[in-house]
């Protein structure tokens, strides 16, 4: 609840931040992804985590076109702060989506103006409490990950012990829950500044 709680702020005072993006000459990055689901999880859970991990792909691409592109690669910026700050200037977008009940899969694409996503990039590194938030809240992201990871492997451990044991299940449910939460935050954070770009 606190992942939610904390993003949730950040992105209602920085919803504007980047109003002044233009839409002109556009570049794309398409991705897929294919999530196994386990016994704690529904289609919901399911487009959390692939979501979450389509969209690292994305903002990797995108954040190696920017370098490699634009006036960035002058920002003395590292390809993982490059694409840490963008994810607080685009957004990705699922494009397509299955669901079987055992397997999730989707196709995402994330847009942006490389000159304009630049003169963004660089308002966020002149603007130290900006930059720290969205490491902050990419680091929440990574952490959430990977604490859902290990929940949803958790069975191996419990079957090792002779004795079923419910409490440590039901915490196991609770905690998985609470990943998938702050994943959603995260999810909706991303969207508010996506938001806030389309309105320019």
């Amino acid at each position: 609840m606190r992942y939610f709680v904390k993003v949730f702020i950040f992105a209602v005072i920085n919803i504007f931040l980047f109003a002044g993006l233009s839409h002109a000459k556009k570049v794309t990055f398409v991705k897929e992804y294919t999530y196994q689901a386990s016994e704690l999880d529904s289609k919901a859970s399911c487009r959390t985590i692939s979501l979450e991990m389509v969209k690292r792909l994305l903002l990797e691409e995108l954040g190696t076109y920017l370098i490699s592109e634009t006036e960035v690669k002058d920002f003395k910026l590292t390809k993982d702060q490059v694409k840490t700050y963008s994810a607080g200037i685009v957004g990705a977008e699922i494009i397509e989506d299955k669901w079987d009940g055992k397997t999730y899969w989707l196709k995402a694409k994330v847009s942006a103006d490389p000159k304009e996503a630049a003169k963004a990039l660089k308002k966020i590194i002149d603007d130290k409490y900006q930059a720290k938030q969205l490491e902050e809240t990419r680091k929440n992201a990574e952490e959430l990950t990977k604490e859902n990871e290990r929940l949803r492997k958790q069975p191996e451990v419990l079957a090792k012990s002779k004795k079923r044991n419910t409490k440590a299940e039901a915490k196991r449910v609770r905690d998985y829950e609470e990943t998938i939460k702050g994943l959603n935050a995260v999810e909706w954070f991303e969207k508010g500044y996506e938001a806030a770009t389309a309105e320019r």
